[in-house]
């Protein structure tokens, strides 16, 4: 309707026409205590297509100058992940596994950067969780903090991921105990332990960009 009605006896049968339409900003807040209400801008969705540049090239040089490829024509197959990093499947003759690089151009529409040091972290992360529960992470196999990457253990095909059980409507109660009882025990043998405190004191990272990858989160809240 291009009017609406004044609620209230006074305004019954009134009508009036609504408030002009903002074109992307939120209207004023009311005058609180005789100051204005902030006036707040809404980020325009980009019509810019995601950022993606893949530089198998030199990433595959770094393997092979760390020793992970020796074979004459390895093979690099992107797989999903998320938007904060680039993750392959590299196959080298009969050996599998799998390398994670940072951005430092988060992979969305709109500009964001982050620092890739975050890549660093996940792998400290990783070697201090394979101390607690080595049945739940990959084998390190190796990485470049400076380069921003990180080799591991290929677990195989025919895995699926609980989020993704999840979205599909699959809810099984057995999943969530052997999650609960992980995160116990990562609680458990990390819990005020001042090493962890200082090899994981990556708040400031937590405020630079508000789109984080799963592991980093989970190691803040597990071992801050």
């Amino acid at each position: 309707a291009c009017c609406r009605r004044i609620s209230g006896a006074a305004g019954r049968g009134v009508r009036r026409p609504p408030p002009p339409r903002s074109h992307g900003r939120k209207p004023p807040l009311p005058e609180r205590n005789g100051r204005p209400g902030k006036s707040w801008l809404l980020r325009r969705p980009s019509r810019r297509p995601l950022f993606r540049t893949v530089n198998t090239a030199a990433l595959l040089l770094q393997l092979r100058q760390a020793g992970l490829v020796t074979s004459a024509a390895p093979r690099l197959e992107p797989l999903t992940g998320g938007v904060s990093s680039e993750i392959f499947l590299v196959t080298d003759d009969a050996r599998r596994f799998v390398v994670k690089r940072a951005l430092a151009k988060l992979n969305v529409p709109d500009d964001w950067f982050a620092d890739t040091s975050r890549n660093a972290v996940e792998q400290a992360f990783f070697a201090e969780a394979a101390s607690i529960i080595p049945e739940s992470v990959p084998r390190l196999l190796g990485g470049d903090a400076t380069a921003g990457w990180f080799a591991m253990q290929y677990f195989g095909d025919g895995f699926s991921t609980w989020k993704k059980q999840l979205l599909a409507g699959e809810a099984d109660a057995e999943h969530a105990r052997r999650a609960g009882t992980t995160l116990g025990k990562l609680h458990r043998a990390t819990w005020d332990n001042a090493s962890v405190r200082r090899r994981f004191a990556t708040r400031s990272e937590e405020h630079t960009s508000e789109l984080q990858s799963l592991t980093n989160l989970v190691c803040r809240l597990l071992l801050e």
